[in-house]
């Protein structure tokens, strides 16, 4: 036979799901082989329901009226449902690290915006996502999570806790979780929902955002979910900084190509995003003619985050540090005797490329300039790995 889960195409919320998770009967009616295809689309509109006497609505609503109230007078309906209670809360508080007051992260950040991130963004048009509210000593409690192991299995294990605060007037992120050397790493922000009542600690600082777009690997086109951030004057990471991008879906191939970065005002830093074992496929590093004595040292001047902002035409300005990453690096081989025919051509169709994207970014042609640049990308992405393995290659001749 059929299980029910056959006549509902795609993820689903019922309210009954609360009184279940609590060991108690639930009943849930639900209409099958409905899609929900205008869902979270423009088309999701009042005017698309049929309310007529004899429409869909009408005739469900009577349906169900007439089930509901058999199955409530029958005296061989179950009253109890045959699960276990994993019905959890979890409380905390929002702290920043203040070096005036503790040694330890430990005041206290008022009205904070609390989001839990799921395994689903959308189930039918209900939001997987949960948004909680702190007050204004920054606590906070979120009452009915499904146990871990239990009820249901976390990404990781553990349910990642996302503490924002929003300016007033603006709306732009001003606190942003902190997984630096004073924030998740001292208290972490992937808490276990193992137990009946779980606290914690999450710590936030002071932040500008940086949205980036359009992180695809134009060659395998796959979307880049690596991202490490990156202080400008040491190459480390940053004492302060955080991240946000998009988890992978269960049930969902396909992963939102965008990311925000936090960091501290005024930083300098660099962007750097992978996709596994391929290695780095993006760079935002902001590059230039290198005037080092080393251009093999030279990783980029790193860019200045004053305010929030975005990289809107990301594609462009990843090809052109790439491209001048390699070129410097490329002119001192050249120095000394070594060079690479296939190299040179891939470096030179990327150049012809980017300079035809700019060109076109100056003619407000935006779609085309995209185009050009995600094809220079994708010659530059293969030229870089070339360019790094001459540089191993050399050093291995010189001591081997």
């Amino acid at each position: 036979g059929k299980t029910w889960k056959t006549y509902i195409p795609g993820k689903i919320a019922f309210d009954s799901e609360v009184a279940t998770l609590a060991g108690k009967t639930g009943i849930a009616f639900a209409t099958i082989d409905d899609a929900r295809m205008m869902t979270d689309t423009p088309f999701d509109a009042i005017n698309r329901m049929n309310i007529n006497k004899n429409g869909n609505l009408h005739k469900q609503v009577k349906t169900m009226a007439s089930i509901l109230i058999q199955a409530l007078r029958d005296p061989l309906m179950p009253t109890s449902a045959k699960v276990g209670n994993f019905y959890c809360n979890l409380y905390g508080d929002v702290v920043e690290y203040d070096a005036r007051e503790s040694a330890l992260p430990s005041k206290a950040v008022p009205e904070p915006i609390i989001t839990l991130r799921r395994k689903h963004k959308t189930m039918a048009g209900a939001r997987g996502d949960l948004i909680i509210r702190g007050d204004n000593k920054g606590q906070f409690e979120v009452v009915g999570l499904a146990m871990e192991g239990r009820a249901t299995n976390r990404m990781g294990g553990a349910q990642e806790i996302e503490p924002y605060v929003l300016d007033r007037n603006s709306g732009d992120i001003v606190y942003a979780p902190d997984l630096g050397n004073y924030g998740a790493k001292v208290y972490n922000n992937k808490v276990p929902i193992d137990r009946r009542q779980r606290g914690c600690r999450v710590v936030v600082f002071p932040c500008v955002s940086t949205t980036i777009y359009d992180l695809v690997d134009q060659r395998s086109l796959r979307t880049l979910r690596e991202l490490q951030i990156y202080d400008a004057g040491t190459d480390s990471f940053p004492e302060k900084y955080g991240l946000s991008k998009p988890i992978q879906q269960q049930g969902v191939s396909a992963t939102e190509p965008i990311a925000l970065v936090y960091s501290e005002p005024d930083k300098r830093i660099k962007i750097g995003m992978s996709y596994g074992q391929i290695g780095k496929r993006l760079l935002l590093i902001k590059a230039g003619r290198s005037g080092t004595k080393n251009p093999t040292l030279y990783t980029g001047e790193g860019f200045v985050v004053g305010e929030n902002g975005s990289i809107r035409v990301t594609p462009y300005v990843v090809i052109r540090d790439m491209w001048w990453l390699d070129e410097n690096r490329n002119r001192l081989y050249k120095k000394f005797g070594i060079s690479s025919d296939r190299l040179d051509q891939l470096h030179q169709f990327a150049n012809e490329r980017l300079d035809q994207a700019r060109d076109t970014l100056l003619k407000r042609d935006y779609s085309q300039a995209l185009k050009l640049a995600r094809a220079a990308w994708g010659f530059e992405s293969r030229a870089y790995p070339d360019v790094k393995k001459t540089g191993n290659d050399v050093v291995s001749g010189v001591m081997f």
